[in-house]
């Protein structure tokens, strides 16, 4: 489940480098984890989360169907996503 609105799709198309962070205690029931989505921003100079995904297990299939399917649903906004980087 990918927890995100077109305004913060719309910020994490203006970003190359991704920071993913994935924490366990605050996913809800059901869930395995919630990934996590961050970018610096440079007009407030700090980093800010965009998006969320909630995530069943931690199989490395998973994490490439989620962030495949954070790609579609921008497109599907006529959102372009294009990382680079990805920082663990």
């Amino acid at each position: 489940m990918i927890l995100a609105c077109r305004f913060q799709l719309a910020r994490l198309s203006e970003h190359t480098d991704w920071f993913i962070d994935g924490t366990f205690w605050s996913a809800p029931k059901g869930f395995y984890q919630m990934l996590n989505i961050i970018v610096f921003s440079q007009e407030l100079n700090k980093h800010i989360c965009l998006v969320h995904i909630l995530m069943t297990s931690k199989k490395s299939e998973e994490y490439q169907f989620a962030l495949n399917n954070l790609v579609l649903a921008a497109k599907l906004l006529n959102i372009q996503l294009k990382p680079k980087f990805f920082n663990v």
